[in-house]
């Protein structure tokens, strides 16, 4: 068998852990009260993911990031402030239209105790965290199953609503390598005109 024709198959655990403080969602745009085993909860290097849930609990969104600090972090996410990041206001303005509209927004932190793994001999676990490489891979992983899995995600300027459409026209073409050929070369040119 060539090496063109070996498929890997690569199971990599995503286990996700809600953060609670005080027993209640933890609520992202005010300014807890924390002591300082709360803050230990927050603190240090994450791979984090916010899910938007509407009335029904139905999760409507995630936003998946990391960062080295997540308590830092936060508080782009707890002010109203005009000279943060584009990405942080509409990510910010989306978890408030969430809660605004009836529905909840929960924080979950990537659970690297019960999902650590191997790469190439490389054990990622939460104490490969600290390294920036490693936070970008998991998040990249994160975001790349999430939206295998169908959710909207947040990280993108226009989100993956029209995924799911363009999944089923896929399946019944018949020449799929044109299609992919022509969708890829379609979302080219719209990258480099946004």
């Amino acid at each position: 068998m060539s090496a063109a024709n070996v498929v890997l198959h690569i199971e990599i655990p995503l286990s996700w852990k809600i953060v609670l403080v005080k027993g209640q969602l933890f609520a992202w745009h005010r300014k807890p009260r924390l002591n300082v085993q709360q803050r230990d909860v927050i603190a240090g290097p994450q791979v984090y993911r916010w899910v938007l849930k509407d009335k029904t609990h139905k999760i409507t969104a995630v936003y998946i990031g990391e960062t080295e600090r997540f308590e830092v972090r936060l508080k782009s996410y707890c002010i109203t402030n005009a000279t943060a990041p584009t990405k942080t206001k509409r990510i910010r303005q989306e978890l408030k239209r969430c809660e605004d509209e009836g529905g909840s927004v929960e924080l979950q932190f990537l659970d690297l105790e019960s999902g650590q793994f191997t790469m190439n001999g490389t054990f990622i676990n939460r104490f490969s965290l600290p390294q920036h490489s490693a936070r970008i891979l998991m998040e990249s992983i994160a975001v790349f199953l999430a939206e295998a899995e169908g959710y909207i995600v947040l990280n993108h300027s226009r989100p993956n609503v029209i995924k799911k459409d363009i999944v089923k026209i896929f399946n019944k073409s018949s020449d799929k390598r044109k299609l992919l050929d022509s969708v890829l070369h379609s979302m080219k040119k719209n990258d480099q005109s946004s």
